[in-house]
């Protein structure tokens, strides 16, 4: 009977049935990689929660609150699915709802941020549709701090587009706080740990930022990767299954890897420069570090410094400014002194008059 009763069970759950899957990678500059139906509208579930921290750390800037604050907790806070254990009552930092939010993706943090932020819920998703038409999310709508689907929310459901997901993780990876929390793996609440929901954090280089998940939505993700010093952005949405999900991210974040080409070699002479008042006339440079691209046709540019004298090997020198083929800066490079330079003596000086 009890194996009767659970097929029974199974039978009856919702079917994920999704009309699309939808894709977006490009590089922090706005190169992109690759764009598969990224103006396609979807449910965005808790990937919503990345813009409810943006507004949240927005409001710490302003000084309306701080990341110190405790957070009276009222048992309106719990609206269901994943959650952190938060009763009425309960004092919680801003800084530890803020972590719990994106790490473990808790809706009542959220929630409960939402409201000390703003008031109520409804103010605060006021706030949140501002900063996406201020950013040029022109396809997002918000209607809630968490991403829940109307059969908790009894509201419409939060919706965008990969390509505008991709604009509002450009806009997370300029606050090195929402870099740092996503890096966790895990988040301290009340003494208990929770895993981040991001399984795949570090593989491929990746260092944050969200995932989402609910049964209109399918299984959505922003990823942010470190890949040879280059900061690569992969939006995915409505993949049918956890496997699938960060299967597709790692395939186009190996994919990216595997297109990229070493431009310059830190370790190799990038130029020869003449250095006045100095017993050895030139120097060799090299760069800081070595610079990767997936594309041969970019632009570069020399700022070089008026050496002259003593240069210790190291030394900054110059810099190299590279742009893409549309003229847009992909990234600035030191060029450091290779070799050292010494002060002509006194009487260098007086045979260099003859």
């Amino acid at each position: 009977m009890r194996k009767f009763l659970s097929i029974l069970l199974f039978i009856s759950l919702p079917l994920i049935t999704l009309p699309y899957y939808t894709a977006y990678a490009g590089l922090e500059n706005g190169d992109v990689v690759l764009s598969k139906r990224a103006d396609k509208k979807r449910a965005v579930a808790s990937l919503a929660k990345l813009m409810t921290a943006i507004v949240v750390l927005d409001a710490v800037d302003k000084k309306e609150i701080t990341l110190n604050d405790l957070v009276r907790i009222n048992e309106s806070v719990n609206v269901g699915e994943s959650s952190v254990p938060l009763n009425g009552g309960d004092r919680i930092s801003v800084y530890d709802l803020l972590a719990s939010t994106l790490i473990y993706s808790a809706n009542n943090s959220a929630t409960a941020l939402a409201i000390y932020v703003s008031g109520d819920v409804r103010s605060f998703v006021k706030r949140m549709n501002e900063k996406a038409k201020e950013f040029g999310m022109k396809d997002t709508m918000y209607y809630t701090p968490t991403g829940l689907p109307t059969s908790n929310t009894h509201k419409r459901l939060d919706t965008s587009t990969a390509k505008d997901q991709y604009i509002l993780a450009k806009k997370a990876l300029e606050d090195k706080r929402i870099i740092t929390i996503t890096n966790q793996k895990y988040v301290n609440i009340k003494g208990r740990y929770y895993k981040s929901r991001n399984q795949i954090l570090g593989k491929n280089g990746n260092f944050g930022l969200k995932t989402g998940f609910h049964l209109s939505a399918g299984f959505n993700m922003i990823g942010t990767y470190k890949i040879n010093n280059m900061d690569l952005i992969v939006v995915t949405m409505g993949d049918l299954s956890l496997k699938a999900r960060f299967d597709s991210q790692l395939k186009i974040s190996g994919n990216y890897k595997k297109m990229m080409k070493k431009i310059h070699d830190k370790e190799s002479i990038f130029s020869t420069i003449p250095v006045k008042e100095s017993k050895e006339k030139n120097i060799n440079t090299q760069l800081e570090k070595d610079f990767y691209y997936h594309k041969s046709n970019i632009k570069e540019e020399v700022e070089m410094k008026d050496l002259k004298g003593a240069i210790k090997k190291g030394d900054k020198v110059g810099v190299l400014k590279i742009y893409n083929e549309n003229k847009k800066l992909i990234t600035t490079i030191n060029i450091l002194a290779m070799t050292g330079a010494t002060n002509l003596s006194p009487w260098d000086k007086i045979k260099g008059l003859f």
